[in-house]
């Protein structure tokens, strides 16, 4: 480990630091991951050391400690859990990879007193709800819990934009997906090269899914909005969208897949904490017209980090 990390404690920490020199290169190709690990680094051993913990009664130091690290280095950990939270997830992953300073400092001080902001030049206090902090932790069906940064972050970021208090109760699945708020949260963090064209219950078309593969190519975090079943096959209920997940590959079209009809594949999408691909078996394209019945816009931004 490299001198200057030695000052931090990583004990139980994974994954182990080996060099400080790999910090800052998990990013994909031609969109690096933002610059200022030991900074946040700092950020979090301060703010985070010096915290009672009083003000988040059922989270533990130590792993909000340990999991806001974590996330610093491999921001692709981001895992929503049990909640509905995969749009403020998807956006969380972005900004923990653009802006590594930004997603630690707000995660830290959240932590010691309860609000934190988004934005580096104009700020968004992010201040959530007494009934967000005095709530459990949630736990899904397997019984596993949700990671403690995981929870601080994104239940606080949904608190703020919300119209309603979050809660992890029965109407969570109600309250939790996130669809209009999308834009805010990009918005509020500093991505001010922000594009989008979405909608939660209609379809968009071809030319749509190229945009949005296009600002992929041009350094745009970019962020598309689907049914699931797209990503697993699974059965499908109602004819609306039902799903943020992360591009990290532009969407390939194959015209000529199969005699009049073109197919599409996509390498890599974030979603639920790993990568991978459409169709799911990781070869082979779905039909490009089956694709388009699932797929319902995107959210767009650059962020201006490191001269981006």
């Amino acid at each position: 480990m490299s001198d200057h990390l030695k000052k931090f404690d990583f004990s139980g920490f994974q994954p182990a630091f080996d060099d400080a020199d790999q910090l800052g290169t998990q990013g994909e190709a031609g969109r690096p991951q933002g610059p200022g690990h030991v900074k946040a680094f700092e950020l979090i051993d301060y703010w985070v050391g010096k915290a009672s913990g009083k003000l988040w009664p059922f989270l533990d130091k130590e792993k909000v400690r340990l999991g806001l690290m974590a996330r610093v280095v491999n921001p692709d950990l981001i895992n929503q859990n049990a909640t509905n939270m995969c749009g403020v997830a998807t956006f969380v992953r972005e900004l923990a990879h653009d802006d590594p300073v930004q997603y630690a400092l707000l995660g830290a001080l959240l932590y010691e007193g309860g609000w934190g902001n988004l934005g580096r030049r104009a700020m968004t206090r992010i201040e959530p709800g007494s009934g967000t902090r005095m709530d459990k932790v949630p736990v899904n069906s397997a019984g596993e819990e949700m990671n403690h940064a995981d929870w601080l972050v994104l239940a606080s970021i949904r608190d703020h934009f919300n119209a309603f208090g979050y809660r992890n109760d029965v109407f969570e699945s109600m309250r939790g997906m996130t669809v209009d708020s999308m834009p805010q949260f990009f918005r509020a963090a500093g991505y001010d090269q922000l594009t989008y064209d979405y909608s939660g219950t209609s379809t968009k078309g071809i030319d749509n899914m190229e945009r949005a593969s296009d600002l992929f190519r041009r350094d745009y975090a970019v962020a598309i909005i689907v049914h699931s079943s797209i990503l697993d096959g699974g059965t499908r209920v109602l004819p609306t969208a039902n799903h943020w997940i992360g591009l990290r590959s532009p969407i390939f079209v194959n015209r000529v897949w199969k005699p009049g009809e073109a197919g599409v594949r996509i390498e890599k999408v974030w979603t639920w904490a790993k990568e991978q691909s459409i169709p799911e078996s990781g070869d082979g394209f779905v039909s490009l017209q089956h694709f388009v019945n699932h797929y319902y816009g995107y959210v767009a931004g650059r962020a201006h980090v490191n001269g981006r």
